[in-house]
This record gives structure tokens, sequence and C-alpha cells, in this order.
């Protein structure tokens, strides 16, 4: 079996010293410990530091320097790639878990620390990018067969805030570096030599010590506060000794809260000290405290019970599971229990005997690597067993070209959730122009993906694929998906059938691929003789325009598809009479799997309308409905989700004042996915309205079916397609006054809620992402 450890986490430029680098390191070295020549290589980055303790993993001569584009390259073979630190937020997905390690051929763990970030969002994640950034590396946890957790605390969060599956998660634990061990002397001893070493100025033996940090998580205000309460002749013979790195502002805010507390001569802060020194303090300590809110593990309680030193620590997290010891633990955020437990350790001398004498916890860095070997074990195992049981022909293989989340499109979405099904019929591996967004894209497990450059190598270079599917609408994300159509033809499943956006996008970016670096210029050569001069003799065709005179671009993409696959037969109709081909119409737009009827918040009722508000939207209709709406229903509100410019915005509140319904209209603006599913639950009815149609079926739509949100639609396109019992259709050119009356009867007639929902919901189990996705590989290698 080939294993690859990928020692990324331990090569940090700022924390290489500490925390995840030391475990990162200390784990593989367990590992070449306790399981020599396991590894096969130990990757490392020539243009990151390479830091001191890595001596016995250079020796074996299998550290291999692997640069930005070498990590792309994929092994020969297969086997287990274990990443060791997956949020390492300034290198891309890409490097931190390479694309050959998501292919079908390789089972790949990750070590777990914690999800802090998430769990306090409001400390960490107050920043959108920086939220954002977090959440997708999170949500990358699902591409690993296996999660290694230091700690049951951090497998349980990982559970209850990701929806992880459990049984993908073996707790490891972590480990003390030998070097933590019990003095030969007495500690008061230790202490007096690091005195009289010098080594620290102003050191006084019968420290307390505080193996922390200067943040809000590690608790220092209320450590110092209690600190401060203890009586005034204990603290003058017990220092309280800070250990931590510290900078300009952590100087000033330590100095600010010593003084409010009146403790400025009796806090020592020692800043960063090497591993000797940490030792020596813990072995002199009178006792140590650790106070944090929040662990992933905490390592200094370990290392200090190692070093004989009482420890007492918050009862939080996975300190619980190192201090075992129940009456040792206090509760963080109360200052007064901080108070007696330090006074109990500093006075209680039967309390202090227990804390020295206590057994160690069973946490050791060759017991981490034993787990891991573990670990790697049942998914060898499992990998065997499914192959035993596997009597079919081998799966095909499938090279879909798509975007994914977090890339700004509904396709990204629908493309998700089609992988998590898809996946279990054929070898996907997804290619994604990830130039167009500097996120990192997600995949379902199994589910390997490469940047959509790769595409034209990996075939030309014999890594043959059954079939190419391209997933084509109108954003950026498709202009280089494009260009790769042109070089090799597949399958296009056309989720826009007007490409004339596409067109103009391609104009924007790259205009030279471009007749003449115009749409019109292209529109011509497509179409010769089919529009006005005025048309062919635009750069850029804008969208009133391509509705207008009819333009709807279909014919290249059409003509260089080995077919063409839409998802309604208006859809179907267009292209033909655009572009002469018959596509295939396999299964309307899936549906998600949601649980049972959504059920909204008490309160005034809302109608709810979702996406982009754009004047094809018609939101001045619903802004005109709600006078009628009031004079029916006095308590209604009128919600706009998702994004709208500013000058549309002003548009809107200026008509909803003119009609004196301005109370009532409100713009929450885009929200993530899951305030976005919350929004749509809390609607009394949603209300999908189109004044034209690029031929697309709606997302919005099928996800409030499935929640069982009675939905109002423009009866156009391929909503005309839609069951009458599982929406409301209204014509396009509905009037305000009308649009009221039809929101009216529905938010007082309950019976045909309830009606509408049962129909939706009837719609959406009968056209799941699971029936797409067998319908769709069925077709794709029939």
């Amino acid at each position: 079996m080939t294993v690859i450890y990928d020692l990324l986490g331990f090569q940090s430029r700022d924390h290489g010293e500490r925390g995840i680098a030391r475990y990162v390191l200390n784990l593989a070295l367990a590992l070449e410990r306790t399981n020599p020549g396991l590894v096969s290589q130990y990757l490392a980055d020539p243009r990151l530091p390479f830091p001191a303790g890595a001596e016995a993993l250079i020796a074996t001569g299998r550290v291999v320097p692997v640069d930005r584009g070498e990590a792309l390259r994929r092994p020969s073979g297969g086997g287990v790639f274990i990443a060791g630190s997956l949020f390492e937020m300034q290198e891309s997905l890409d490097r931190v878990l390479p694309p050959w390690a998501r292919s079908p051929h390789w089972r790949t763990m990750t070590v777990l620390y914690d999800l802090i970030p998430l769990k306090f969002k409001d400390w960490y994640l107050y920043r959108a990018d920086v939220r954002h950034a977090q959440m997708a590396r999170a949500a990358a946890l699902n591409n690993f067969d296996r999660l290694l957790a230091i700690s049951q605390a951090s497998a349980d969060d990982v559970v209850s805030i990701l929806g992880f599956d459990p049984d993908r998660i073996a707790v490891i634990g972590a480990g003390a570096d030998h070097r933590f061990r019990p003095p030969r002397a007495a500690h008061r001893e230790v202490a007096q030599g690091l005195v009289v070493g010098g080594r620290l100025a102003g050191l006084r033996p019968g420290y307390v010590l505080f193996p922390s940090g200067i943040e809000r998580r590690k608790n220092i205000e209320r450590t110092i506060e209690a600190y401060g309460a203890l009586p005034a002749e204990l603290r003058a013979q017990h220092q309280l000794v800070l250990v931590c790195r510290l900078d300009d502002y952590a100087r000033k805010l330590l100095s600010n809260l010593t003084a409010e507390a009146g403790v400025s001569g009796q806090v020592l802060a020692t800043g960063f000290v090497d591993d000797d020194t940490l030792c020596r303090l813990y072995q002199g300590s009178e006792l140590v405290i650790f106070p944090s809110i929040y662990e992933g593990f905490g390592l200094p309680v370990l290392e200090a019970m190692q070093c004989g030193a009482p420890v007492i620590c918050a009862d939080s997290s996975s300190l619980r599971e190192v201090q075992t010891l129940s009456e040792a633990r206090f509760d963080p955020e109360s200052t007064i229990a901080i108070t007696a437990a330090l006074e109990r350790g500093l006075t209680d001398e039967e309390f202090v005997d227990r804390l020295r004498s206590q057994d160690l916890p069973p946490f050791t860095w060759d017991n981490a690597a034993r787990l891991t070997v573990e670990a790697m074990s049942a998914l060898n195992q499992a990998d065997q067993l499914r192959r035993s049981l596997d009597h079919g022909p081998v799966l095909p293989r499938l090279a879909l070209v798509s975007p994914l989340p977090p890339q700004h499109s509904g396709i990204a979405t629908y493309a998700y959730r089609l992988l998590e099904e898809l996946r279990h019929h054929c070898e996907v591996t997804v290619f994604v122009d990830a130039d167009a967004d500097a996120g990192d894209v997600v995949a379902p497990p199994g589910v390997a993906v490469e940047p959509l450059n790769h595409l034209d190598p990996i075939v030309r270079g014999g890594g043959a694929f059954d079939r190419i599917l391209y997933f084509m609408g109108n954003s950026r994300f498709h202009v280089e998906m494009l260009e790769v159509l042109r070089a090799h033809p597949g399958w296009v499943l056309l989720h826009d059938v007007r490409l004339s956006g596409l067109y103009s996008e391609v104009h924007r970016l790259a205009p030279e691929r471009l007749i003449e670096e115009s749409v019109g210029a292209t529109l011509v050569a497509l179409y010769p003789h089919r529009y006005r001069s005025t048309v062919e003799a635009m750069e850029s065709i804008p969208p009133d325009v391509a509705y207008r005179f009819g333009v709807w671009l279909t014919r290249e993409v059409v003509s260089r598809a080995d077919q063409v696959l839409v998802h309604s037969v208006y859809g179907a109709n267009l292209i033909t009479l655009d572009a002469g081909v018959d596509p295939l119409v396999l299964y309307p737009h899936p549906c998600p799997t949601r649980p049972g009827p959504a059920r909204p918040s008490p309160g005034p009722p809302v109608i709810a309308t979702f996406g982009i508000v754009a004047p094809v939207k018609q939101p001045e209709v619903l802004v005109s409905a709600m006078p009628v709406v009031h004079q029916r229903v006095p308590d209604a509100r009128l919600r706009f989700v998702g994004e709208i410019e500013d000058h549309h915005r002003r548009d809107l509140l200026a008509l909803a004042q003119e009609l004196g319904v301005d109370h009532c209209v409100e713009f929450v603006g885009h929200l993530d996915d899951d305030e976005f599913q919350a929004a749509q639950q809390a609607s009394t009815v949603a209300v999908q309205l189109r004044s034209v149609t690029n031929g697309e079926s709606s997302g919005a739509v099928a996800d409030l079916l499935a929640l069982g949100v009675p939905t109002v639609v423009s009866n156009l396109g391929a909503m005309t397609e839609l069951p009458d019992e599982a929406v409301a259709k209204v014509d396009p050119d509905l009037t305000g006054a009308e649009m009221g009356q039809v929101l009216a009867e529905l938010l007082l007639n309950q019976d045909r809620r309830a009606a509408l929902i049962e129909g939706g919901q009837c719609y959406a189990r009968a056209n799941s992402f699971a029936r797409a996705a067998a319908v769709l590989a069925r077709t794709l290698f029939a």
C-alpha cells in the first residue's frame, strides 16, 4: 500500500514551533518510529521553511520536495494520502488536497484539529471573506474518506456542526514530546535553578504557570481578574507567570488587564520560550492553570502532567479528556470559580498531592500512530470488501466540466447535488475553471477535481474518459468551457437555452476568441442574413436586444456537441428552431431531498421571491400588488431575497412609498446557503415571476417545491410544464392589482396552500436528483 504524508502544515512560516505544525511533525515521526517504511513519501514544499526537528524524516531519504505544479501530478497507482493540515488557508485546496488524491484510486485522510472558528463565528469569522473561506475549507472535509480527530470533542463538533458521518471519524488523540518528563529534583529546586540561571528575569519560585495565549478563547481576562481576587498574602507568595508569544498589542493589553486587577507587579510575561525552558517551567511550578474556554486538545495540560506538575483546567471541550480528575476542573466562564480553583490549588496540600500523583491519560504519539495505522487498515479492508462484493463491470469514467461550490452559480449547486448521486453510477472527474473564482471548490467524497486546463493534456496523454459532459450556462464560469468544447466535443447539458450572455462574457474576458472580437460579427458567421444589421454591428449584445430580436446563439455549442440535453420540452423546441437539432429531454430540473414541509415562523404572513432581483423577475409587479394584498391581509409582508443593484432598490422603494406600502417591503440581499434555505422555509407563499425566458428551468422553484412552500410562477417557458397541482400559475402580463388578488386569495385560503404543498412535494419526490442521476448515467453510457 502506497502511503503519502504531506508535511505542509509543519512548514508554517509563523507557527512552525507550536500547535498544528508540531502535531504534523510528531505524528510523522511516530509513524516512522513504529512502522518504519510505511510512509512511501513525505511531501515538503521548497517555497516554505523546513524547521528543525525533522532530521529523522530527512534521514529516510523519503522527504520529497514538491512545488505547486508538481503537487498536481498524479502518482502512479493508488494508495492513501494523508493531509497533515487541511486548514492552511494561505494555500489553495489543490495544494492541500491534490486533485490526483481525489480520484477513485486513492483514499484520503486528514487530521481534524478543531472547528473553533465555526463554533465561535462572532469571534473569528466576523469578516465576510474570512467566513466564506473558512466555511468552504470546512466543507472540503467531506472530500476525505476518514478524519483523524485529535479528541472526541473535535469529532463530536464535526458531526454536530457539519453533519459528518461519525463512522468516517477515528479519534487518535495526540501526545507530548518525550522531553516533557518529571524533574530529578524537587519542583522548588528546579524553579530556583531557573532563577539562578538567569533564564527568565523577574521569575520568583512558587509561581503559578499559565501556558496559554493572549486571545479571547484563552480566557486571559477572567484569569487575571480571578488571580487579582486571591488574598493579597497568597499573591505575594505565588507570582502568575504567563508563557506565550507577545507583540506590542499583547503587551499593551496585558498591561491594561493587570493594572485593572491591581496585580501589575505580580504577573510576569515571559514571551516565547524554547521547549527546554518550557519543560523546566512546568517542572518548577507550584501550580499550572489552563483556563481555556475551548480547545481541540489542550496539549499544555498533557505536557504539564508529564512533567509532574499539578494541573487545574477549564471544564470544557477536550480538556475533560486530558484532565480526567473532575475536581481539578472549573467553570471557565466564572471568575469566582477560577479564583476558588486557584486558591485550592495553592493551599490544599492533599488536593495538590492527588494532582501530582494522578495517572497520566493514555495519550502518546506512538498510540496516535497506532490508531492512524488502524484507520488506514480499516479503509483498505473496506475497499477489499467493496471489490469482493462488486460482481458487475468496472464503472464507466465521466469527465464533467462544470462549476462547483462555492463558485457563485446556480449550476455549481446543481452539479454538487447531482454528483452526490451520480458518483454511485460512474467514476467522475470534474474539471473546473478554477481561475474564474478564488475560492476553493468542493466536491462530494469520491469525486476527483481537476483544473479545467488539465483536461486537454489528460485526454491527449491517454487518460481516456468514456464520456465528456459539459454543464453550459451564461456566466463567466463557462467562458473557458466554450473554448475547451471547441477542442474536445462531448455531450452538453444546456441550463440556459439563450447563450447570448455567454458570448457577452467571452467578449468581456477574451474578445480575441470571437470573430473580429465582436459578438455581432460572430452572430453573422453563425446565422448569415438572419438578423438586422444594427444587431450584427454590436460588439456585445445586451439582454433586452437579445430578447427583442430572438437572439439565442446556441448554434455553435449545438453543432460541436455530440448530444444536447435540456430540462424541458420548451427548451428543446427553442433549440430545434434556433439550430435545427433535436435535443433530448431526459428529466425536468431535479428537486433536492428535503425533510418535511416548511413551517413558516409565527408572525405576519410573508410573501417572498428568491434570486437576483432584476427587471426580468417583475419585482415592480409584486410591489404594486401589495396595496391590494393589504386591503385583505393587513399584516402581510413582501420580502426580496437576493442580490439587487442600489439604483434598482431605490426605484422599488420609491414605488413602495408612492403606493404607501414601504413599511411592509424589505430587501434581504444575498444570503449564504443555510440562511437562504431558512428564508425559503419561513415564507408563507413564494413567488417566482419572469417576463421573458432564456429557456431555463428554475432551480429556486425546485427547491421551494421540495421544501413544501406554496409557490406562484409565471405561466411561461419551462414553468408551463410544471403540474397545476404543484404550482399556482399566473399570466406573465398580470398587472399589480391582479397579482394582489391572486396572492391575497392564496394567503387566505389555507386549503389551497395545503393542496399546493402536497402537490409540490409529490412532484419533488418523483423528480429527485437520485432519479436524475440514474437516468443520466443510463443514457450517457448506454
